[in-house]
């Protein structure tokens, strides 16, 4: 098959769905074959947004890497950008328990190559990715938080403490600690007006999130 395709391949005239077949086929050599393809003529490849879209959702690790590196030193038009956010966040909300890999490689591709876009994304986008049941998804919403446009001091206070909720309910560690890392950005006005939250803290079962609350609980006091 690959043999096949590497002779009906026209680099002057690619045909775009034997290039996504080869580079979604089971065999490693024929998905180097395209993907090298696409390098060789990458504002062409770039212009096709399906074919883009699914590099990044590919099931081969190689292929979502290579999608990542393309990305990565490409410049997308913003209404692309945009619409490979959409269609990326909304697969990544799909993805199962046996799908982690997946994950953390869509989620790096969203994060390392279109954050400039991502810096807007609204909040019940952000509540969705703090709900998903996979660790990679939760950091994934956990860091776009930190990195979004509207900082803590611009948020409503009831969206404010809708996201520090989610974070601080997660069941990973590594989602916790970034939600503490939001918290500690917040202005000590508006976190006087948390008192619950820190009720929750202080009392919590859990070490992590007492420990890192000490020094922000120090801070107002002072």
């Amino acid at each position: 098959g690959c043999e096949l395709g590497q002779k009906l391949y026209r680099p002057s005239a690619p045909d775009h769905a034997l290039v996504l077949a080869m580079a979604s086929c089971l065999y490693a050599e024929g998905r180097a074959t395209a993907l090298r393809w696409i390098d060789e003529n990458r504002s062409h490849f770039l212009a096709d947004s399906e074919l883009v879209l699914s590099l990044c959702l590919s099931a081969h690790a190689d292929t979502r890497a290579f999608a990542l590196r393309l990305l990565r030193s490409s410049v997308l038009a913003d209404s692309a950008a945009n619409a490979l956010i959409v269609r990326m966040v909304a697969h990544l909300m799909s993805l199962g328990a046996d799908q982690t890999d997946q994950a953390r490689d869509v989620a790096a591709i969203l994060l390392q190559s279109l954050g400039a876009p991502l810096r807007k994304v609204g909040v019940h986008v952000l509540l969705d990715l703090l709900r998903h049941p996979l660790r990679e998804v939760q950091e994934l919403g956990a860091n776009l938080i930190l990195q979004h446009d509207t900082g803590p001091t611009e948020l409503p206070p009831a969206e404010l403490d809708e996201l520090l909720r989610a974070l601080i309910a997660s069941p990973f560690e590594s989602v916790r600690a970034l939600g503490m890392r939001v918290l500690s950005q917040v202005p000590e006005r508006i976190l006087r007006q948390q008192q619950e939250l820190w009720r929750t803290l202080c009392t919590h079962t859990l070490a992590d999130l007492r420990n890192a609350a000490r020094p922000l609980i120090k801070r107002l006091s002072q």
